[in-house]
């Protein structure tokens, strides 16, 4: 489950407390407030400072309220945000040579303008956390074995199976329509036959729902292979497989590779439900038991699937 900083919950909690407190004696005592506040000056009635009190009492209790769910409902932030920048801007272009008359103008101007650079910076976290790929099959732990017999191919098999028949050389792919998976279904077209003639079965693991994998494999001619779809990531865990540092997947040689695979093929693009950080691999199994394995380093790499299948290593 994705969650923000802890910071930004009593944050939030504080600077809404403080805001209603306030509008609530703006709105009762806008005599009092007028000269305990702001200083008596003259561009600021009574009446102004009553409607600034119901604005700060609505924003408060928004604040209160995202703080109790934080990656919801950030247009109470968005709107915080924008009511702040116009009460800095509004309040010296309001008052023109007066502004500066008495402390509590900029003050307030320069209150308002501190809390819309926290706001910012809270709505820049929130962005963060949103954007961050949900883990895959975080916290679920179980034995390998038990991992092997419970998976099955779209063909009713369970790897333990499989291994058990002959080895099978298991691939973990990316997700299809990265540019990255159609590279290691393109190597693995060409190398197949000589991955079948060393004695191995290929096996496809993928995050994908099943009902693309048929179209996606079907290009590269390995719709026949076994394949087992994985979307919560469950094997890629159990197989220890982590995932890829943001950087790595978001530079700028990634980003060119991604548009233009997406702007030759777009058709899988709006069915994207997996994680694209999960670093891919290959694990020759045999009999129940990885006897070979490929833990790609970044996932841009392109091993040579042959040599892992080759009897030397099973």
């Amino acid at each position: 489950m994705k969650k923000a900083p802890h910071w930004i919950r009593p944050l939030l909690w504080t600077g809404g407390s403080i805001n209603s407190l306030l509008a609530l004696f703006f709105i009762l005592l806008p005599h009092t407030s007028h000269s305990l506040f702001f200083g008596g000056i003259g561009y600021l009635t009574p009446q102004a400072i009553s409607l600034w009190g119901i604005l700060l009492l609505a924003l408060g209790l928004g604040y209160m309220v995202v703080a109790t769910n934080v990656l919801d409902n950030t247009i109470v932030l968005l709107m915080g945000l924008l009511a702040n920048l116009l009460v800095a801007a509004v309040l010296p272009a309001f008052a023109g040579g007066q502004f500066w008359a008495s402390l509590a103008g900029p003050f307030w101007s320069l209150l308002s303008l501190l809390w819309s650079a926290t706001l910012v910076y809270v709505l820049y976290q929130i962005a963060r956390v949103r954007l961050m790929p949900q883990p895959l099959g975080a916290g679920y732990d179980e034995p390998l074995s038990r991992t092997l017999s419970r998976f099955r191919t779209h063909r009713g098999k369970s790897l333990l199976q499989l291994s058990n028949e002959q080895p099978a050389l298991v691939v973990f792919l990316k997700q299809f329509d990265s540019p990255l998976c159609r590279e290691a279904l393109e190597d693995l077209h060409h190398q197949r036959s000589a991955i079948e003639n060393r004695g191995a079965q290929l096996v496809l693991v993928h995050l994908n729902e099943e009902e693309l994998a048929a179209d996606a494999l079907q290009r590269f001619e390995l719709s026949d292979v076994h394949r087992i779809s994985d979307p919560s990531g469950i094997m890629y865990h159990a197989f220890g497989l982590e995932r890829d540092k943001p950087g790595n997947v978001l530079s700028w040689k990634m980003r060119i590779k991604a548009l233009l695979a997406n702007l030759l093929d777009r058709q899988d693009a709006a069915h994207l439900k997996s994680d694209s950080l999960q670093i891919p691999a290959a694990f020759l199994i045999s009999k129940g038991a990885i006897v070979s394995s490929y833990r790609h380093q970044y996932d841009a790499e392109r091993p040579d699937y042959r040599k892992l299948a080759s009897p030397q290593a099973a």
